[in-house]
């Protein structure tokens, strides 16, 4: 079982500690901006690239680009799209694997919609040569004190298993609320994903802090 999360730096090969205590090794490489990014990729991008990253698995060589698009209508209603899009180099060229996309609309209450950098990972927990890639992110409208909807999505290939849920809230003086999640079916099958995805979830919504 590996699993492999990307410093900000472009080491090679480095050990990092999951928040979970789980330790890997990896050779994707991120970065905060677009530069070294394949042409022909930012030429598909719309937004703003928020992370990008770099791996090396027995299919091939891939790149994800994690991108946000935000823009405001004349009513005042803001819209924001979240992208994560994996492409791989096939006959000397990128071709698109996989795209999750995500969006929100909101009027006169407060947005947020952003992914969770840190948590972003790539893993080969069923040890086939296949990277498995792990994003996570919230999508919020909402005023005063809420629970966040959030989100982690793991993809292999055409495979995709969800997490989904409400963020932890956590308020001096009072119980907490929230938290609740629910796993996709497929997760059934597949334990060490179902793991692992619970555990990335707990992270992001703030139950593990």
């Amino acid at each position: 079982m590996k699993i492999f999360r990307p410093g900000r730096a472009p080491t090679l090969i480095f050990v990092a500690l999951l928040p979970f205590g789980l330790t890997c090794k990896t050779s994707a490489i991120a970065s905060d901006s677009a530069k070294g990014l394949p042409a022909q990729i930012k030429k598909d991008l719309q937004g703003t690239i928020e992370a990008k990253y770099s791996f090396t698995d027995k299919i091939g060589q891939h790149v994800l680009a994690l991108t946000r698009d935000s823009s405001r209508l004349p009513d005042g209603t803001d819209n924001i799209t979240l992208q994560a899009s994996l492409y791989r180099f096939f006959e000397n060229s990128w071709k698109q694997e996989w795209v999750i996309r995500d969006f929100l609309q909101c009027k006169d209450l407060d947005i947020e919609a952003d992914f969770f950098i840190p948590l972003t990972s790539f893993s080969d927990l069923d040890s086939n040569g296949i990277t498995e890639t792990t994003v996570a992110y919230r999508l919020v409208c909402a005023g005063g004190i809420d629970t966040k909807p959030t989100k982690v999505i793991m993809r292999q290939g055409t495979k995709k298993f969800a997490v989904r849920g409400e963020s932890l809230v956590r308020i001096e003086g009072a119980l907490p609320f929230g938290g609740k999640f629910a796993l996709e079916p497929n997760l059934d099958q597949s334990p060490a994903f179902k793991e692992y995805l619970t555990a990335v979830w707990n992270k992001a919504a703030g139950v593990n802090p």
